[in-house]
């Protein structure tokens, strides 16, 4: 199995792939809280909150429901931002 790490820093590791790169393989819910784990390439497993920034297109966690993540993707463009709003859903 893979270990789960948890890491609070700006160089995250779920920063340095593409979100293409990423795998949600688990959600996690006690009461009111959730969590969702997300595996990179190399087979770690990470701990991912709402509001944390997922990879090098640093996607941002909106929500966390039983049904996957809810991420908002905001890039620059010509003139301003541009906003795009995903939804991952647990790969099994």
């Amino acid at each position: 199995t893979s270990p789960v790490q948890t890491v609070a820093s700006a160089a995250h590791p779920l920063q340095a792939h593409a979100l293409e790169q990423l795998r949600l393989v688990g959600l996690l819910t006690s009461g009111n809280d959730s969590i969702a784990l997300i595996e990179t390439p190399d087979r770690v497993l990470h701990r991912a909150d709402p509001g944390q920034q997922l990879g090098s297109e640093r996607a941002t966690i909106v929500a966390i429901t039983p049904g996957g993540l809810q991420l908002r993707n905001a890039a620059m463009g010509p003139p301003g931002s541009v906003e795009q709003w995903l939804r991952v859903e647990v790969q099994r």
